[in-house]
């Protein structure tokens, strides 16, 4: 919300807990045109940017890969 911010601006928190890859699984773009002008992570394979933003809004995932790991302490 603006309201909670220091900078009187909405922010955006995401993580998509892709892990580290080498080489990376995502490549970062900045696509500008007339009337388009955003930027953020595109995955091979899939059209667009899946996490970016614009001049009015943000998207993000929350999840990436599957967690198959629990840790337990005893």
């Amino acid at each position: 919300s603006p309201q909670r911010s220091a900078t009187g601006k909405a922010m955006i928190f995401g993580g998509p807990m892709m892990g580290w890859h080498s080489p990376s699984i995502a490549a970062e773009v900045h696509l500008k045109a007339p009337g388009l002008d955003v930027s953020g992570l595109c995955f091979p394979g899939l059209p667009g940017i899946q996490i970016g933003y614009n001049r009015r809004i943000a998207w993000t995932t929350t999840s990436g890969g599957m967690n198959q790991t629990d840790f337990y302490a005893l």
